[in-house]
């Protein structure tokens, strides 16, 4: 079980990242983004031990205007870090991190990207590629448990979204997190959610779900 946060506040967004660690902390990732559309990225082993990790970058960090974190729990393959297998996930116009199973991710693997090999690696890599394939509606193909951020380098929109695993926001100030937070209410399932202007959470569109689990 894994946990993802994000705020346009950086203790508020380590305090959240925080919150998830019991769901889990063998790895972590990282996105940074400033109000350019720029963002940097950063993977560690185990858990980001203070609120100066990630490293300041010089040239973003000083201008960063949000913050989205991963901490990760993981399910379907040997426990080893390996970058390859830690979100957050890069695919084309995509970075992706996610919460949940994705059950049929070899046989999308197989269908649309048959030319990837996907041996050893973890279900959540194909989110972002079906994303850049289909577009959000493309979270209707996943069968299976989520919740998502997503962030599109080529339009610099960052979205959320979940499916049967928990999601929860304060819209009127952009912070979200996979564990309940102060005035945070749990974000409706099936429904895709943009972050605007790095402030407010707002409901974009909708898609099919399909999952035959509980929340997690």
């Amino acid at each position: 079980m894994c946990g993802i946060a994000g705020s346009n506040n950086r203790e508020r967004a380590y305090m959240l990242y925080q919150s998830n660690l019991d769901r889990g902390y063998y790895s972590s990732g990282s996105i940074v983004l400033d109000d350019l559309g720029m963002w940097v990225c950063e993977k560690t082993q185990g858990k980001f031990r203070n609120l100066a990790e990630p490293a300041c970058v010089p040239g973003i960090h000083t201008e960063a205007k949000y913050f989205l974190y991963h901490s990760r729990g993981p399910t379907t393959e040997t426990k080893e870090f390996n970058e390859v297998n830690n979100h957050p996930f890069f695919y084309g116009d995509w970075i992706v991190a996610h919460n949940g199973i994705i059950s049929n991710f070899e046989k999308l693997g197989k269908e649309h990207f048959s030319n990837e090999n996907f041996e050893g690696r973890t279900d959540s890599c194909i989110i972002p590629r079906i994303l850049d394939l289909f577009g959000l509606q493309g979270l209707s193909k996943l069968e299976g448990t989520l919740a998502i951020w997503a962030y599109n380098i080529r339009t610099k929109n960052t979205f959320i979204a979940r499916n049967s695993c928990t999601l929860y926001a304060n819209t009127n100030t952009g912070d979200f997190c996979s564990t309940m937070f102060d005035e945070s209410v749990m974000l409706d399932e099936g429904a895709i959610y943009l972050i605007v202007d790095n402030k407010r959470i707002v409901k974009d569109s909708t898609f099919k779900t399909k999952s035959p689990y509980f929340i997690l």
